[in-house]
């Protein structure tokens, strides 16, 4: 246990003289951290979530099994509320008793609907 105490704050004194080196005191300036969130939203893949309505009965296990609360009810059918929350867990498909959703990952082929 120790060990790995020490490691961590080796690593977290080998961030802060990098920062250092880098010319930025303190905390990270606001400029690069724009930069850093913009860099990490073009790469992360936003999964395409669908939900076939006439396949839907409202049951609401997926938004029930759902971790991020990307799923909601409206009008008794489960309708996408937040997809760039999707992780791709893919447990609202796999829990679905109907089939009535799809995820979609960049890896995937998509298809039109």
């Amino acid at each position: 246990m120790r060990r790995i105490t020490l490691e961590l704050i080796f690593n977290a004194d080998s961030y802060e003289s990098e920062m250092l080196n880098l010319g930025i005191e303190g905390k990270k300036s606001s400029t690069l951290m724009k930069k850093e969130t913009e860099a990490v939203k073009k790469k992360k893949k936003i999964p395409r979530v669908v939900v076939k309505e006439s396949w839907c009965k409202g049951c609401e296990i997926c938004v029930a099994f759902c971790p991020t609360g990307v799923l909601e009810m409206e009008d008794r059918l489960a309708v996408v509320k937040n997809p760039e929350a999707c992780t791709a867990c893919m447990l609202c498909e796999l829990r679905c008793p109907d089939f009535a959703i799809e995820v979609f990952t960049d890896q995937e082929g998509e298809t039109d609907e």
